[in-house]
């Protein structure tokens, strides 16, 4: 194939991203008509049309979305290929990553900083969002999952795992008493995050519906409840271990905490990796277990 037959495959990606050949052409810095005149062009080579064209919206056909897909996989191997043979020894370039929001801020982010200090010509393309991207489509170098990962053709590895642990304020504890088994939970007040909580009683798993007045789906928001007494929280450590070890949280029945949940990174190929995304893997691996862990237990009540 030649290099002609090629012509226009970033243009298509281009405009199926942005929708509209003005966007497209935004994207890439030319013009509309330049958009518009490389891709009928590509079209009129593979005999086949890869866009609907409307007066409000361009949409790919089937055929073009069938394309779309094996050009960004194209693109991105071009791309990577040319990073990993570069010359210099000094790692360089854009790291983009996609990560869950708080984890991000709490914890990636400040390992970014920490990486950018160490190779000063990295520089970082970081999207906090808790639904899960096209990596391929994105463009995306690596991403932060945590959890049970669907079945996909992504290369997935672990980084670290992530303690869950129940808590709740001193001010509750004056109004309830602690309880001593799992059991006792049922006579508790619990602040709901949409699902069960899982505990690890000698060997097996024990699994519990809370109950209690609050449902919320956000973990700020349940570490808020959680500190103005409203209930019990079951949280990853990273929400309650500073709380925990000044005392404004006091952590219970940790005899019977769940198995650690796995921290996952993603990335979208297995070759041609970057050498600026090896190193900075190997940077996570190091430094998510002591931030996961940080600030454990240094506070006794009286």
């Amino acid at each position: 194939m030649t290099k002609d037959k090629w012509s226009g495959i970033e243009e298509v990606v281009a405009l199926n991203k942005a929708g509209s050949f003005s966007g497209a052409a935004k994207l890439l810095g030319v013009s509309t008509s330049n958009i518009s005149r490389t891709i009928a062009n590509l079209e009129a080579r593979l005999g086949i049309v890869l866009f609907l064209r409307n007066t409000r919206k361009v949409s790919p056909t089937p055929e073009g979305k069938a394309l779309i897909e094996r050009f960004h996989d194209i693109i991105h191997e071009r791309d990577e290929i040319i990073a990993s043979i570069s010359t210099s020894e000094t790692p360089a370039g854009i790291i983009k990553l996609t990560c869950p929001i708080i984890m991000g801020e709490r914890i990636i982010l400040p390992i970014c900083m920490k990486f950018a200090d160490k190779y000063p010509q990295i520089s970082f393309d970081i999207s906090f969002e808790n639904k899960v991207i096209n990596l391929i489509e994105n463009s995306v170098n690596l991403a932060i999952r945590t959890g049970n990962l669907p079945d996909s053709g992504l290369i997935a590895f672990r980084i670290a795992s992530r303690p869950l642990r129940l808590c709740a304020s001193p001010d509750y504890f004056k109004r309830h008493a602690k309880p001593k088994s799992l059991e006792d939970l049922t006579q508790h007040r619990c602040i709901q995050t949409g699902g069960n909580w899982r505990f690890n009683d000698k060997g097996e798993e024990f699994i519990f519906k809370p109950q209690g007045d609050w449902k919320l789906n956000s973990g700020n928001a349940v570490l808020e409840a959680a500190l103005n007494g409203k209930g019990i929280c079951q949280l990853p450590s990273f929400y309650v271990n500073k709380d925990i070890s000044i005392g404004n949280l006091e952590a219970i029945l940790e005899e019977f905490s769940p198995p650690a949940e796995p921290i996952w990174g993603v990335l979208p190929h297995k070759h041609h990796i970057p050498k600026r995304v090896h190193l900075f893997i190997e940077m996570l691996k190091t430094e998510m277990p002591h931030f996961l862990n940080a600030q454990k237990e240094k506070y006794s009540p009286s």
